[in-house]
């Protein structure tokens, strides 16, 4: 059985073309994140001290980490549009543990 050959560009996606995803993110999962990359810093992983030493109301996520959970939409978004290339990608808050957090992919940033 052959695949189907993507063909999409960038220049055939429409104006507005856009695809999202949630996930909610707890202190389980920013402590899994950081034992799977080694990364223990304090403003990920001591509530007390992101409260004390920034303007967050509690510890966050790994910036990184807000990366690995764009691809879930990132796949759906190249799979609907047949286009195989990365795409523009903007962050639009930080979330503390327990939010819902939101990411949206658009072309703004293709071509």
């Amino acid at each position: 059985m052959s695949k189907p050959s993507w063909t999409g560009t960038y220049e055939s996606l429409p104006v507005g073309a856009s695809e999202s995803s949630t996930r909610l993110v707890d202190g389980a999962t920013i402590d899994a994140f950081a034992n799977a990359i080694q990364s223990f810093n304090p403003i990920h992983m001591d509530s007390d001290w992101a409260r004390e030493n920034t303007p967050y109301p509690d510890r966050i996520a790994h910036g990184v980490m807000t990366t690995a959970l764009m691809s879930p939409a990132i796949t759906s978004f190249c799979e609907r549009w047949q286009v195989r290339t990365a795409l523009g990608i903007h962050l639009v808050e930080v979330r503390p543990p327990g939010r819902r957090w939101r990411h949206d992919y658009d072309d703004t940033y293709a071509g």
